[in-house]
Order: C-alpha cells, then sequence, then structure tokens
C-alpha cells in the first residue's frame, strides 16, 4: 500500500510540473535582420551610392568613398534612409554601418509596419568620428510596439565638406 501511496505521489508531482511548465510562454529568441529594402531622401547614383545599397548585410570591408554605400545627393545638409524589414519585432537594438566620415548619425526613429506607431530612439549633435569604418550600436529600451521600419537621418554639418555614406542597417529583436 505505501507503495502505491509514493507512486501516486510521484505521478501527481510530475504532472503538477508538467502544467505548470505547459503554462509558462517559452520565451521567444531574439533575431537580428537587414533591411530588405530601402527608401530615401536623395541618393548620390542610380546604382552606385543609391539606397539600396544600405539593405541586406554590410559590403562594405574599409573606411573610404565607396559605391556599395548609400550616400546622399549633396555632401552637406541633411538626408535620410527608411529601412524596411520582413519580419517586425520589438527592438532591442539597432546598428547602424557608417563606412564614410562617420559621426553624421543625428536622429534614428522607428516604426511599425504600417508606419503609424513611431517613436524616437537616438539623437546626438554630428561630430567627426576618428574612427572609421564605425558602427553606430543603439540599444532599444520603451519601444512596445513592434517594429517594421527604421529611419536614419544623417547631418553632413561634420564631414569636411564630403559626404557620409552608410552601408548597412541591422535591426535586433523578438518576433
Amino acid at each position: 500500500m505505501r507503495r502505491v501511496l509514493i507512486t501516486l505521489a510521484a505521478t501527481m508531482v510530475v504532472l503538477a510540473v508538467a502544467t505548470t511548465a505547459a503554462a509558462r510562454p517559452v520565451p521567444r529568441a531574439a533575431m537580428s535582420q537587414w533591411a530588405a529594402s530601402i527608401d530615401h531622401s536623395s541618393q548620390y547614383g542610380s546604382e552606385g551610392w543609391s539606397g539600396m545599397q544600405a539593405a541586406g548585410a554590410p559590403d562594405v570591408s574599409g573606411c573610404g568613398d565607396n559605391s556599395a554605400a548609400w550616400a546622399p545627393e549633396k555632401p552637406t545638409g541633411t538626408a535620410f534612409i527608411d529601412a524596411f524589414y520582413d519580419t517586425p519585432v520589438k527592438p532591442s537594438a539597432v546598428w547602424i554601418y557608417q563606412t564614410y566620415h562617420p559621426g553624421a548619425v543625428t536622429n534614428v526613429t522607428v516604426w511599425d509596419a504600417e508606419i503609424v506607431k513611431k517613436k524616437v530612439i537616438y539623437t546626438a549633435k554630428p561630430k567627426a568620428e576618428s574612427k572609421c569604418p564605425a558602427i553606430l550600436k543603439i540599444s532599444v529600451k520603451g519601444v512596445s510596439f513592434k517594429v517594421g521600419v527604421v529611419r536614419v537621418t544623417i547631418n553632413q554639418s561634420k564631414s569636411g565638406g564630403s559626404w557620409s555614406e552608410i552601408d548597412a542597417v541591422k535591426l535586433v529583436g523578438t518576433p
């Protein structure tokens, strides 16, 4: 009889643990993705230096003027790119790969996929950055919606009269 009670008690514990574990949501793993497409305020060329050069994974390995990165039409003033992603995510980070005259990123705004909700996640004054290439790594907090679009605004006033170029924009978060 004692053996039956012990077996019954052990079975009840196993069932209780299995039921509790099944009731807890399984945490989703973070994913990182590169922009699938890009819109822009301006671009230097229709192929080289075009907005689409900032889509996908980085492909510029060093610092310098490179047609495989996006550059705005003019080397002075402000410009932006809008990076669109295949999978909207609750963001935890945005990484911006700057390959020529880094330090020009002055504003980063995230939107939901429908471009209804938005939040500014980064602001800065333009500066001449000595490290090139540079990755601007922005930790994202306080965004309650899933992000499908990232706008990166640059101000080239500290670029020495030459273009600032962006090679890629990575979005990290949970689906």
